[in-house]
């Protein structure tokens, strides 16, 4: 005749490692589940500093020129990226600017002085050309840059 009790022990004996096994499982779901709910909460804030770069870059290409007023606008919109990003999105932030800065001056200088010398003109229409091409490389710097913290899956 066969011993329940027995039967019983040895199947203590596997439940308590088979309960171990779906505490793990369940518990590294859970973990799973909150850094994906993170990123999903941080989602929002870090987009909003990406079309900040965009919208900036892309008054840039779409005038020639930059305003004070809209690197200023930039730099503020995207104050809260030191909180959100490493210093690489950071750095690019301060690059922009600084681009963005002389691109300002460079096309005030050659808008707003009329008795510019030729070639003085002409230097000045290099560096603002210059600084037109390095912002429409900035799209695809940018998308790289950001797609780290802005892709869901993975």
């Amino acid at each position: 005749m066969i011993d329940l009790s027995e039967i019983a022990k040895a199947f203590s004996g596997f439940l308590i490692p088979l309960i171990a096994c779906l505490t793990a499982y369940i518990a590294y779901q859970q973990y799973k589940t909150n850094k994906f709910q993170l990123k999903l909460a941080l989602y929002d804030r870090r987009l909003k500093i990406y079309k900040e770069f965009i919208q900036i870059l892309s008054l840039a290409m779409k005038d020639g020129r930059l305003a004070n007023h809209q690197l200023i606008l930039f730099k503020s919109n995207t104050a809260e990226s030191y909180f959100l990003f490493d210093t690489k999105i950071n750095d690019h932030i301060e690059e922009i600017y600084k681009k963005g800065l002389k691109l300002a001056l460079a096309t005030t200088e050659l808008y707003e002085t009329n008795d510019l010398p030729k070639d003085e003109r002409k230097r000045i229409a290099g560096e603002i050309s210059e600084n037109l091409k390095w912002c429409g490389e900035q799209f695809a710097v940018a998308k790289d840059n950001f797609l780290g913290y802005l892709s869901l899956h993975g």
